[in-house]
């Protein structure tokens, strides 16, 4: 009987434990235009990993000039988006990510941002944006058409 009864509790207990824990509710994000808009930003890094995968490689030197690391990317408050050329000026351009000039477009909490091209439109998840860090993801596809995601890395200019 005795034992009936540890086993009770023990089970009662572990049940007790476990279940009184409440799972914090995961808070939307919910990003500022005032921060994407207040100045400019450059590209820290340029990450690729496969769909699915879990390791990112840096791909930052791989399609990026060294005179392009400089380079500023400026979402203005009235929707246009400009990348321009900063201190090192490039004698030739490359054309990776966003590029030249265009426009800039949000849902309502800036979790999703598109950036309108004269080659197309490019569409981001944003995983971050405070004064110090512009965390851009995009999905796509390589040039073998396998499923990958850029994970574009900017600080303040």
């Amino acid at each position: 009987m005795l034992r009936l009864f540890l086993y009770s509790m023990i089970v009662l207990c572990t049940w007790g434990i476990c279940s009184c824990h409440k799972d914090a509710a995961e808070k939307p994000k919910i990003f500022s235009r005032e921060i994407l808009t207040m100045h400019p930003w450059k590209i820290k890094a340029l990450l690729y990993r496969e769909k699915g995968g879990t390791t990112n490689n840096d791909f930052t030197t791989h399609v990026y000039k060294p005179c392009e690391l400089d380079d500023t990317y400026i979402f203005a408050p009235d929707s246009t988006f400009t990348r321009e050329d900063n201190n090192d000026v490039c004698t030739s351009s490359g054309y990776f990510g966003l590029w030249g000039q265009g426009n800039w477009e949000d849902n309502d909490d800036l979790t999703e941002l598109s950036v309108i091209e004269t080659f197309g439109v490019i569409n981001f998840n944003v995983l971050e944006l405070n004064d110090s860090s512009l965390i851009l993801e995009q999905p796509t596809k390589d040039y073998l058409q396998n499923d990958i995601i850029y994970t574009y890395e900017f600080v303040p200019e």
